[in-house]
């Protein structure tokens, strides 16, 4: 199984979808064998996502997602955990031990004390501008995935 964190130094990125780099992790038994880094090469939500998909990330960390990002992410089958902060050594060890959700690996706003205890890590919250989901130009650029996760070539 392969994760990524969005990472920005040694900390989970604030926002993915400007992030740079990703922290690549092979874990098996619970174990993280091997750490490579990615550089993204995309902004475009959509090919950032597909981008994502080629390296057979199945959960991707990060801060603040945008819903366009988060909703092209999930259609192709990878597992987004989102609105979680902290060091990518704490991060990778909350994951490994399934404590991800914890408040303390919650971006401010998204923990305890905040009303909104329990979103850390659950993809909630998400608002919408105007009724829409996505700002333009990229409203329509979910429509681009086929029902088998793949992104369409046209």
């Amino acid at each position: 199984m392969k994760i990524a964190l969005s990472t920005f130094n040694d900390n989970l990125s604030v926002a993915f979808d400007f992030a740079e780099t990703l922290l690549v992790f092979s874990v098996e038994d619970g174990i993280a064998k091997e750490k490579n880094e990615h550089l993204l090469q995309n902004v475009n939500p959509t090919a950032r996502a597909a981008e994502i998909k080629k390296l057979d990330i199945e959960v991707l960390i990060c801060g603040c997602i945008s819903r366009c990002s988060y909703e092209l992410l999930t259609q192709l089958g990878i597992e987004v955990i989102s609105h979680v902060s902290g060091t990518v050594d704490e991060i990778l060890a909350a994951y490994l031990k399934k404590e991800i959700s914890k408040s303390e690996f919650c971006m401010p706003g998204f923990g305890r004390g905040s009303g909104r205890a329990g979103r850390c890590g659950q993809n909630r919250g998400f608002g919408r501008r105007h009724g829409k989901m996505c700002s333009e130009p990229y409203d329509c650029e979910i429509n681009k995935l086929t029902k088998r996760g793949v992104l369409c070539q046209d």
